[in-house]
């Protein structure tokens, strides 16, 4: 499978033949370094594309991205694209992250959560962020400052989640 075609073909907005491409390098885990380097790809699509597909890929079998936090990491550090921005957030905690790179995510979905223009990105960071703290006692201060955050500035959407994961 030409993996780079298939995450071109389809609408930026819709998963196209991410899940296609997420079955293929299920069953061949070698090609994986394809689809993480499309990360950069210039097309908006593919990028959306690639993302959907990591989720799927994370979702069903962890390890398989496991050796590309690194990659993962700057690649939601640079990006713009809400895309990437909300997908992204539901795998980078669970990799395994160093000191300093989890310290950046923290960072970054901070950033996130507190600046960016989409509801579901800023829900999805939250989530991100308490999941860090689940893991790793030293993000419990940042993960109770985004609660408060979400309870006194947030959309609905973002006061719902936080009200979800008070449940839990």
């Amino acid at each position: 499978m030409d993996v780079i075609q298939a995450l071109s073909e389809g609408k930026r907005g819709s998963v196209a033949r991410s899940n296609e491409v997420a079955r293929y390098i299920l069953q061949y885990p070698d090609e994986v370094r394809q689809l993480v380097n499309a990360l950069a790809a210039e097309n908006p699509a593919v990028v959306s594309h690639v993302s959907h597909a990591c989720v799927s890929i994370f979702a069903q079998e962890p390890a398989v991205l496991r050796p590309f936090g690194a990659e993962l990491l700057e690649a939601l550090k640079e990006s713009s694209q809400w895309e990437l921005l909300h997908q992204l957030p539901k795998i980078l905690p669970h990799l395994d992250l160093d000191a300093v790179q989890l310290t950046g995510l923290s960072d970054r979905l901070w950033h996130l959560l507190k600046n960016d223009r989409s509801s579901i990105v800023r829900t999805c960071a939250l989530q991100a962020l308490v999941d860090m703290a689940e893991t790793d006692e030293k993000f419990e201060p940042r993960a109770c400052a985004a609660m408060a955050f979400a309870f006194e500035q947030g959309s609905k959407a973002l006061q719902a989640r936080a009200r979800n994961l008070l449940k839990l």
